[in-house]
């Protein structure tokens, strides 16, 4: 005969398998959510933040020597204006989507509305703050992808741009050494 802990102990390791199991599980879960929510997207973002940035600096950067040129011809001038205008509300567009994505990331966004007062001033039931919090965390993995869609699809279409903002750029300079030589 065997002693009680001899006899317990394929219980107690599977009562161990079991709690590792569920642990596991909740884990994955946590991860998994992490994952496609903020923090997979999170080195995107500031990749694209960066991006943006930096082709901002150069459409105003453009722009300041393109206002300050008086050697082209006006016609020139407002087609280059035009050009870097469109430019610029891609920049803008950019830097619009690259918000909104920032603000659904932020944790805890939403929470007061599930405080005691709740929407409309009553207290939300267990079941209904769940379904809230689940359509909340949807929307936000949706609003996420469709900015991520747009601030990408807006850095494409703003480089395919600079290389021609590049060149105009070139040539007002080049136009500004030219009339500084004949002085």
């Amino acid at each position: 005969m065997g002693t009680q802990l001899s006899a317990n102990s394929p219980v107690l390791i599977s009562l161990v398998v079991l709690l590792i199991l569920i642990i596991c599980i909740i884990c994955g879960m946590w991860f998994y959510r992490l994952y496609n929510t903020r923090g997979f997207h999170l080195t995107d973002f500031e990749r694209l933040s960066k991006e943006a940035r930096s082709l901002s600096q150069e459409t105003s950067f453009i722009r300041k020597d393109i206002e300050s040129d008086d050697s082209s011809a006006p016609s020139l001038k407002v087609s280059n204006m035009e050009y870097i205008t469109s430019a610029e509300e891609l920049d803008c567009g950019i830097r619009i989507a690259l918000s909104a994505w920032e603000d659904i990331m932020q944790p805890d966004e939403g929470d007061a509305l599930d405080e005691e007062g709740g929407v409309g001033g009553s207290r939300i039931d267990r079941k209904g703050e769940r379904m809230l919090r689940q359509r909340r965390r949807s929307h936000g993995r949706y609003v996420i992808g469709l900015m991520r869609e747009k601030a990408m699809e807006g850095v494409e279409r703003r480089k395919e741009l600079s290389r021609g903002l590049q060149a105009m750029h070139l040539d007002v300079l080049s136009r500004v050494v030219l009339i500084r030589e004949r002085l």
